[in-house]
């Protein structure tokens, strides 16, 4: 958006200098400057400052070091936890100096390396597979990794630290800066790949941790342009009703019962659209599916900061009313011009 406000910024400038404006009129863009910007904008209640220290893990950080964060679940038209893991990331470089995943220039999360490594790395983990996930992260050169569970849902936090503590079982850990933040080291091997590993569609969650879970809480992504129709998913072979929510794309279902060992999900439509297993790592379960990428790890915290709340309606409408009030302007000086030009002519004709 702002290389269009820019233009129309300087097409405002051109116009207002090219034109011998009175007072009245100055005043009246003033006002409506002021308006746009603290009722429409909300400028300054959408504007805080955020302090934050930096984890003491990373003075244990001796070369290139993978920093772990979950997905994150949309709700609403923004998510701040996108882009604050990326400027996390870079922030903590600017002590700890060393190489990470993160692009600190490019301001898209979905195209940060790190992103596509964890998409690969996590399924990898949840199910148990520390071998493959030690290797390969060696292979590309990192010599930790930094998590912070408390990011992670109960089930998914249990399985990752019980696959991390079968690579590293004395991790460094931290509780300064407000963060819970361990980190496990690996040992980088002297040949690198160079190119980032395939994620696939994520299909069994969870097999090293077992957990009784009494509560399950599923959220199910459709794929693009997935026309939606009542959606009904099968635990086991009994169908549940997913319900659509209101402020997300995906659809939900809260189920109460006992789910001990694995379990096996289907979501159908017309069409059995996703299917897949599931071990619960926690009594309370939380799962989360995406129709393209399969199982998902996301962020159990929700909060957004001010700066990404959605503008009210009624102030979105101050747009409206700010045309309305240069139209009747634009339009009386239209009228007063045009009266000047027939009392010119009129004075032309009779001589004056």
């Amino acid at each position: 958006a702002w290389p269009f406000l820019l233009c129309t910024g300087v097409l405002a400038a051109v116009t207002i200098s090219k034109y011998h404006l009175s007072r009245p009129f100055l005043l009246v863009v003033l006002c409506a400057t002021v308006t746009e910007a603290f009722v429409s904008v909300q400028l300054p209640w959408r504007q805080y400052n955020n302090p934050v220290e930096i984890p003491n893990v990373y003075t244990q950080v001796e070369g290139p070091v993978l920093d772990l964060y979950p997905e994150v679940k949309i709700l609403g038209r923004y998510s701040d936890h996108l882009i604050w893991f990326s400027t996390m990331g870079c922030f903590f470089q600017s002590s700890h100096g060393r190489a990470i995943s993160d692009n600190c220039v490019a301001t898209d999360p979905k195209k940060q390396h790190r992103k596509k490594i964890s998409k690969w790395l996590i399924p990898v983990l949840m199910n148990g597979d520390t071998k493959t996930a030690k290797s390969t992260l060696e292979r590309y050169g990192y010599t930790s990794v930094v998590v912070y569970p408390d990011l992670f849902t109960e089930g998914d936090r249990r399985r990752l630290l019980h696959a991390f503590y079968a690579i590293d079982s004395d991790p460094v850990i931290s509780e300064n800066a407000g963060m819970y933040a361990m980190l496990f080291r690996l040992a980088a091997s002297p040949v690198q790949e160079r190119t980032l590993p395939e994620s696939e569609r994520s299909v069994q969650w969870g097999t090293s941790v077992l957990v009784d879970a009494k509560n399950l809480e599923f959220d199910f992504f459709p794929g693009a342009g997935v026309t939606f129709k009542p959606h009904q998913l099968l635990v086991d072979g009994t169908s549940y009703p997913l319900e659509r929510r209101r402020d997300s794309p995906s659809h939900f279902a809260t189920i109460a019962g006992n789910f001990d060992g694995v379990s096996t999900l289907q979501v159908v439509s017309d069409d059995v659209l996703w299917e897949g297993r599931f071990a619960s790592g926690a009594s309370d379960e939380q799962l989360t599916v995406s129709e393209e990428e399969g199982f998902l790890a996301v962020t159990s915290v929700s909060a957004q900061s001010p700066a990404s709340r959605d503008i009210p309606k009624w102030a979105t409408r101050s747009w409206l009313f700010l045309s309305v009030l240069f139209g009747i302007f634009h339009v009386h000086r239209f009228w007063q011009r045009r009266w000047l030009f027939r009392a010119e002519k009129e004075n032309r004709a009779v001589g004056l």
